[in-house]
């Protein structure tokens, strides 16, 4: 009778363990903090200057980017972000919404901190837009 008691309340255990139970389902929804941030500000010191190229710069070149830490709210760079109103998910470092950080988000950066227009690209924010990020990953 112990033994069954036992075998009982491990299979209980593993059951509620198990991903797939409803105890897994009845986890609450993460919920998306968004903050307010500008597009292209990299380093996030509220302006988009020569300097947020650098860790693109870094990135393309294939060296380790020095980010600022996620704890002061800024994405570390290449983290998963989405823009509030904007459909889609990118990494922090993809200004111009390619799915790649390259080239082009090099000059994105470059032409925001020389106050040149900012080219639209569809469903992106614009480089030097206020927008509210929210970091959804890795």
């Amino acid at each position: 009778m112990r033994l069954l008691l036992t075998l009982t309340t491990f299979l209980l255990l593993l059951i509620a363990l198990s991903p797939n139970t409803p105890v897994e389902a009845g986890k609450p929804t993460p919920v998306l903090i968004f903050t307010e941030r500008v597009w292209a500000d990299i380093r996030c010191d509220g302006t988009v200057d020569a300097a947020d190229a650098m860790p693109v710069l870094l990135w393309i070149a294939g060296q380790q980017a020095i980010t600022p830490p996620l704890a002061n709210g800024c994405p570390s760079v290449f983290h998963g972000v989405s823009a509030d109103g904007f459909p889609g998910t990118w990494r922090w470092g993809d200004v111009d919404c390619s799915n790649a950080v390259d080239i082009p988000d090099l000059i994105a950066i470059l032409r925001a901190a020389a106050s040149a227009d900012a080219l639209p690209s569809g469903a992106c924010p614009l480089a030097a837009q206020s927008v509210l990020v929210a970091i959804v990953g890795k």
